[in-house]
């Protein structure tokens, strides 16, 4: 038996199979059971099958790479079977994600692209990683197996004040598609490499902010 659901085409009515996480798979899976990024997923797998909900479901979210080469699903129906998961294991199709995440109880992962979208959705979120997004009201990374009872969402006025601050300090203006643009981007970097301080330290001087130093 392969797990559930082995999407494509995940149905209308597998929201009502019960409540689920998402994990990310963080790297590609490869073709050997023995592979460094399997068995790091299969420890986490294996907390979840331990304490999470008899009726919360595990959805693995595999790379775009995993997914051009198929996701290995006797693997995962392996590994189902040894944790005693059954259906509660299995894949999501990407193409169901925008449809799934607003009802996810949570979601574990380790990139930066797919945090943003868990917190900008209200997404209880855990890291796998020491992630810059990783603050008090927005994500965990201490303690996985209480994340799995206790998912906690993201503070919406703090994201987007977190959002906000990191497009501040991150970001250049720009355009790569247009003479005038990149012209622009050209001399922002230059303005932002040659500072003597960074947007975010004058942001924390301008706050009077208590950092160390």
């Amino acid at each position: 038996m392969t797990p559930s659901p082995t999407v494509p085409g995940a149905s209308a009515t597998e929201l009502d199979l019960g409540p689920f996480f998402i994990l990310s798979s963080g790297g590609q899976l490869g073709r050997d059971d023995q592979a460094p990024q399997r068995r790091h997923l299969e420890r986490v797998i294996a907390g979840f099958a331990r304490v999470a909900p008899a009726r919360c479901r595990l959805l693995l979210l595999p790379t775009a790479a995993d997914r051009h080469r198929h996701p290995p699903r006797r693997w995962l129906a392996r590994l189902a079977r040894r944790l005693a998961l059954g259906e509660r294991l299995g894949f999501l199709d990407p193409m169901q994600l925008p449809r799934l995440l607003p009802h996810a109880s949570g979601w574990v992962g380790q990139g930066e692209p797919e945090a943003h979208l868990a917190l900008a959705e209200g997404c209880p979120l855990f890291a796998l990683s020491d992630a810059h997004y990783c603050l008090p009201g927005l994500a965990a990374n201490d303690d996985l197996e209480l994340f799995w009872r206790y998912p906690r969402a993201p503070e919406a006025d703090l994201y987007q004040a977190f959002r906000r601050v990191l497009i501040h300090a991150t970001q250049i203006e720009g355009d790569f598609h247009a003479s005038a643009g990149r012209d622009r981007a050209v001399m922002e970097a230059a303005e932002r490499l040659t500072a003597n301080i960074s947007p975010i330290e004058r942001l924390l001087h301008a706050s009077h902010a208590r950092v160390a130093s």
